[in-house]
């Protein structure tokens, strides 16, 4: 099962407060049940681009600190 969170905290290419949609997959580990970060939807970087999130998305701030 799949969450989706937003995600609030300063963006760097925006110099402000922002916030992104976060998707996780729920993950099963023996008895313990935990959620794995798979991929983000930022509405700024989609319209406008980004330099801030690298080539893969995965160094945006706001989605590597993240949690569910």
């Amino acid at each position: 099962m799949n969450i989706f969170t937003q995600a609030k905290g300063y963006c760097p290419e925006q110099n402000s407060e922002y916030s992104i949609t976060v998707n996780f997959a729920e993950v099963h580990f023996s008895q313990q049940t935990g959620y794995k970060k798979l991929s983000y939807h930022c509405e700024y970087a989609a319209a406008h681009g980004c330099t801030v999130h690298g080539s893969n998305g995965l160094d945006c701030p706001l989605f590597r600190n993240a949690q569910a």
